[in-house]
């Protein structure tokens, strides 16, 4: 990525490595700060609405979305970002308040977003891309990793869900399955603090394995609670 470039727009901007492609195709990733975005979407721009949803979540009957009046919003680059997106139908979004994020497959489209946003360049908060030498290796189902023991060839996702007794059994049943395979897989500690929590969703997860026989099992075994798969390559 052009550095010179990204520090003119944001000389305090975080820059981030790219491990894996996001959603298994895009390398790169603008995150932008903009509270209020999604309503702002929502109701299209309308600032009477925009008001009157304001008021409401003031009086807190949005506790999902606080964020809204708990950091300045800027309504003039809300806008902007609304057109932007009406304008542009096809870019890939994503939105977590108090940001919104847009995803690229090349630099030169991620180029193209970072002018269009320049002149609110304070407000991009990170890009995310890979280093030139391992942008061949981030295949559609590579990630890399640095740390990992080199005997983990596989990481896996166990997918997040509603909590209920049936959910629950089933990744009890999962998790005691994992841990007699001993060093076979690497278990992370939010696998442990997902079964401890009593909150009302399970939070995906992830662990890692040796051998692509376990995932094979697994996915037999628990078709529902095993999502997406990434083989591990080393840089």
């Amino acid at each position: 990525m052009d550095i010179l470039f990204l520090k003119t727009l944001n000389p305090i901007l975080n820059l981030v490595e790219t491990k894996k492609r996001f959603y298994g195709k895009y390398l790169y990733r603008v995150k932008i700060q903009a509270a209020g975005i999604r309503r702002h979407i929502f109701v299209k721009g309308d600032i009477a609405k925009l008001n009157f949803y304001q008021q409401i979540a003031c009086s807190n009957s949005f506790p999902w979305d606080r964020t809204f009046h708990t950091v300045p919003v800027d309504y003039k680059l809300n806008n902007y970002l609304y057109k932007y997106i009406i304008n542009n139908p096809g870019v890939k979004y994503r939105i977590e308040h108090p940001y919104i994020s847009f995803y690229t497959e090349t630099e030169t489209e991620l180029q193209d977003i970072l002018t269009c946003f320049k002149i609110y360049g304070s407000k991009i908060f990170e890009v995310s891309g890979p280093k030139d030498n391992t942008i061949e290796l981030l295949k559609e189902n590579v990630i890399l990793v640095k740390k990992i023991n080199e005997k983990y060839k596989f990481k896996f996702l166990i997918n997040g869900g509603v909590r209920t007794k049936e959910t629950t059994e089933q990744r009890q049943s999962l998790m005691s399955y994992l841990y007699n395979l001993g060093d076979e897989i690497y278990p992370t500690n939010r696998i442990t603090m997902n079964m401890d929590s009593n909150n009302w969703y399970y939070n995906s997860t992830y662990f890692y394995c040796t051998d692509e026989k376990i995932l094979l099992l697994l996915k037999l075994a628990y078709p529902n609670l095993i999502g997406k798969t990434f083989q591990v390559v080393r840089v």
